[in-house]
Formats: structure tokens, sequence, C-alpha cells
């Protein structure tokens, strides 16, 4: 323990440092100190401490007394008493009232939870309410759209099938009217020209000079040979008599060849003959059988 009023280093200053806190002085390793003169005490080189005496030894300590009895409580006055009843009156009224402040405000909170619920329920409820609403609008307009196409492809099939059947009647009526029509300017005409070749005529048509096979000429009246059957007729009696090619001729082995030189068939002869024609006869070759 460094004594009461002595610098933290001793009297000669800290074991780190010199005298009067200078800096301490240590000596290199090995060094001889010069010896020390005659009388003169040696130097310090450890501080010098005043020994402490020992404690006196302690004394045992006594047990503890045992504690005295509390004093009896006061008796309690009716004035506090009655004070104690009111403040708890007060208390648990006041209690109470809180309680049913907060009770209150617990309601209103929860019917204001419970009505922003029921309104956010609403709206969802609503829009899914919208959305089948616009879903349901759109599929009943397809479908009507598509009822409606197809009862106005109905309606145009029938229309073009009246159309087409109207069309075809009066075609009908048109080619019925037409052919009628066609019948009467015919039969008219079949009339006109039986009534003008049965009718006497007033300008008497020059003959047809006809030359037979055998070179013989003949003049034939026009109206009697101006149709085939007559004209075979008058060949055929012209030939009634002749040996040899009279049975060729009764059969019809010739031709006639008008002026021009073209061969008449006997199917276009009354649209082809006309009067003052030179009519040349030519039999056909006779086989060889029937010449022998």
């Amino acid at each position: 323990m460094v004594p009461y009023g002595m610098p933290p280093g001793g009297p000669h200053g800290s074991p780190h440092g010199g005298p009067h806190g200078g800096p301490a002085y240590f000596p290199p390793y090995g060094h001889q100190f010069p010896p020390i003169p005659h009388g003169m005490p040696p130097p310090h080189f450890f501080h010098q401490f005043q020994r402490q005496p020992s404690p006196p030894p302690k004394e045992p300590t006594p047990p503890p007394a045992a504690p005295a009895a509390p004093p009896a409580p006061p008796q309690p006055d009716p004035k506090d008493e009655a004070i104690a009843r009111l403040e708890k009156l007060i208390l648990e009224e006041r209690m109470e009232r809180e309680a049913k402040e907060l009770a209150r405000e617990a309601a209103i909170e929860k019917a204001a939870r419970d009505k922003a619920i029921a309104e956010e329920r609403a709206a969802v409820e609503k829009k899914i309410a919208e959305e089948a609403a616009a879903k349901a609008s759109k599929i009943a307009r397809e479908e009507a759209m598509k009822e409606a196409e197809i009862k106005a492809a109905e309606e145009a099939a029938k229309a073009k099938i009246a159309a087409e059947e109207a069309a075809a009647i009066a075609a009908a009526e048109a080619t019925e009217k037409a052919t009628a029509e066609a019948a009467i300017k015919t039969a008219e005409a079949v009339a006109a020209a039986t009534a003008a070749a049965r009718a006497p005529s007033t300008e008497k048509k020059k003959p047809i000079k006809f030359k037979d096979a055998v070179g013989r000429k003949f003049s034939f009246p026009f109206h009697l040979c101006n149709t085939w059957p007559g004209m075979e007729d008058l060949i055929r009696q012209a030939f009634l008599h002749v040996d040899v090619i009279g049975p060729h001729v009764a059969e019809g082995h010739y031709d006639l060849v008008g002026p021009n030189g073209d061969i008449i068939l006997p199917q276009v002869w009354e649209t082809v003959v006309e009067p003052d024609w030179a009519i040349t006869m030519h039999m056909w070759p006779v086989p060889d059988s029937q010449k022998a």
C-alpha cells in the first residue's frame, strides 16, 4: 500500500521514472557501479512500504433475535369504510361505464366492418351478376342472330324456289303461248297454201319438157307432173309397152336430171321442179344376169 501523501513513484520517483517525475536511468546490462564511499548509505532500488498490522480476530456473531409480534391492526373507522365503499362504487361504475363504452365502440366498429364486408360482397355479387347478364345477353344476341340468319336463309330459299317456280310457270306459259301462236300461224300458212293449191290458176304454167331413156321427148302438163307420184305415173305409162327396160322403169331404176345437170331426188321433187324445165331420164345400169 502506498503511504498517504507519497507520490505514485515513491520518494525517488516511479520505478519507470527518475526522481521528481523525471525519466529513470537504467544502466546497460553488465555495467559495474563504482564503489560506494565510506559512510554513505547504499541507494534504495526498491520502495519502502510501511507494514500494516494484522486485523484483530472477529468475535462470533450472535444469532438474530426472534422478531417481535406485529402490533394489532387498528380498528377501521366507519367513515373510512363508507368512503372506501363509495370509492369502490364509483370505481365499479366507472369501470362498467368504460366497459359499456368499449362494448359500444366495439359494436360500432363491428357494424362498420360488417357493413364494409357486406358492401364489398354486394359489389362482388353485383359484378358477377352483371358479367353473367352480359354473357347471357351476348349468348342471346348470338342465338338471335343465328336464328335470324337461318330464318333469312330459309326465306331466301323459299323466295328462290317461288321465283324459279314462277319463272318456270311463266316460261311454260310463254312456250305454250308461242307454240299455240306458231301452231296457229302454221295452220294458217298450210290453209293458205292448200287454198292456193286448190284455187284455179289464173295463169297457165308451162309444161315440163321430158326426154326419156330411149330418146323420146314428151311435154307433160305442169299440174300433172309437179308432184313425184304424178311424174312417176306419167313415166310408167310412157314405158308401159316398152320391152326390156319397161319392168326396170316400173321398179323405179332410173334418175331424173334437171336442166343444170343435177339429179333431182324424189323427196325434193315438189320443192325443186319448176315449169318449163327440161328433165332428162337416165336408166340405172342393168345387171348382166338380167341382160341374158
